[in-house]
């Protein structure tokens, strides 16, 4: 099996940190467990992002979080009755989270992984992330949901559009300035199902593109729902 590299083993123990593993042992045990994993991605033929990506992904809205409360919990229980966390016990917690939370929060990102021409920037005054674009930029569905408005905005001659996904849990996704778009109101969509595109017409010429999460009606910070 294709081996990691140390900073790629040490870049998987920096993303399970930001999705909440704090205990040393968990994470340990994780990085090991994801870190097997994405090797096997890599012989299927996908890049180290898109491998790492796909392995994060599967574990669903708070997958990971959920593995740390758990083995929290565990270590509670285990000082009042000297009970012991055993790596296989921390493996079935990782198969009950993918299991329970496998239709989560949106964790992807609304674009093909590694394209030339996206700069992805988190821009506070809009909670959200903005994207430059050169050249044409498919654009994807983040979690599974239904289309809940497209809204239409005509600006010097052209227009564009926004398209608000409902998902699960309360939350919603927005994309806007559209100059394409695939789906149509009331329509149910799978994560990783295109919206449609955005795209420059003129060489050189940039477009942008909004993406952001609300949960509950309250803008979230993206960077948190993907690495």
């Amino acid at each position: 099996m294709r081996s990691l590299e140390e900073k790629q083993i040490e870049l998987i123990e920096t993303v399970l940190q930001r999705k909440g593993i704090s205990n040393k042992d968990v994470l340990a045990e994780i990085v090991d467990h994801v870190s097997c994993a994405v090797e096997q991605k890599l012989l299927e033929g996908l890049d180290f992002q898109a491998s790492l990506d796909e392995v994060v992904e599967g574990f669903g809205e708070n997958g990971i979080g959920f593995i740390q409360q758990e083995n929290n919990s565990l270590i509670k229980a285990k000082r009042k009755k000297q009970l012991w966390v055993s790596a296989p016990l921390v493996v079935t917690l990782m198969l009950i989270a993918l299991v329970v939370n496998a239709n989560g929060r949106p964790n992807k990102r609304p674009y093909q992984a590694n394209l030339v021409g996206v700069n992805e920037s988190f821009s506070e005054n809009i909670s959200g992330f903005l994207y430059d674009v050169t050249g044409k930029l498919d654009i994807y569905a983040t979690a599974n949901g239904k289309v809940e408005k497209i809204i239409p905005a005509s600006k010097t001659g052209e227009t564009k559009y926004t398209i608000i996904l409902k998902h699960k849990n309360g939350y919603k996704t927005i994309y806007a300035n559209l100059q394409i778009v695939n789906v149509s109101k009331g329509q149910y969509v799978e994560k990783a199902e295109r919206l449609g595109e955005i795209y420059s017409e003129e060489e050189g010429h940039r477009v942008f593109f909004v993406y952001k999460i609300l949960n509950s009606g309250i803008p979230v910070d993206p960077r948190s729902y993907y690495w």
